[in-house]
C-alpha cells in the first residue's frame, strides 16, 4: 500500500485527516501543478514504491519494465477462484460430498460456502482419530 496512514486521523482536536502524498505534494505547489501532472507524480511514487520502475534510477531498469507483469501487480494468485480451488482441495470437498472441481464451483456461493463449513467442521470432528492414528503409527515404528 502506498499510503500506509489512508482513513487515519493525526490525533489533533477536532481531528485532521492525514493527507495522502499526492494531497501533500498539491498542497506544496500552491496549485502550480494541475491535476495531470499530479497523476504522473503519483504514477511515478507507485511505480517506485512498487520496485515497478525506478524512475530515482532508470539506468538500473528494463526498457519493457513498465510495460511488463510484476509479481507484486499479479493479482491471480489471490483471485477469489483460486482461493476455491485451494479450500476445496484443503477441506477435501471430493472426498468429504464427492463433487468435481467443476460441479462444486458450479454451485451458488452460499452453497458452496455451506459445504465448505461442513467440510472443515468434519475434518475437525475426525482430527482426534487422526491424532490418534499418527501417534500408533510413531510408536510401531519407535520398536
Amino acid at each position: 500500500m502506498c499510503f500506509a496512514e489512508f482513513g487515519q486521523s493525526d490525533g489533533r482536536d477536532p481531528p485532521q485527516p492525514i493527507l495522502s502524498p499526492i494531497h501533500r505534494l498539491a498542497a506544496m505547489t500552491n496549485g502550480a501543478l494541475g491535476s495531470y501532472d499530479l497523476r504522473l507524480v503519483l504514477m511515478e511514487f507507485y511505480e517506485t514504491q512498487y520496485q515497478i520502475y525506478n524512475h530515482d534510477d532508470p539506468a538500473l531498469q528494463s526498457p519493457l519494465a513498465l510495460v511488463s507483469l510484476h509479481p507484486k501487480e499479479n493479482a491471480t494468485e489471490y483471485s477469489l477462484l483460486y482461493r476455491y480451488l485451494e479450500r476445496y482441495r484443503l477441506t477435501g470437498i471430493k472426498e468429504e460430498f464427492g463433487l468435481s472441481v467443476l460441479e462444486f464451483l458450479r454451485l451458488p456461493m452460499d452453497v458452496a460456502e455451506h459445504l465448505l463449513f461442513m467440510a472443515r467442521d468434519a475434518m475437525a470432528k475426525r482430527q482426534p482419530e487422526i491424532d490418534a492414528a499418527l501417534k500408533g503409527m510413531k510408536k510401531g515404528t519407535e520398536r
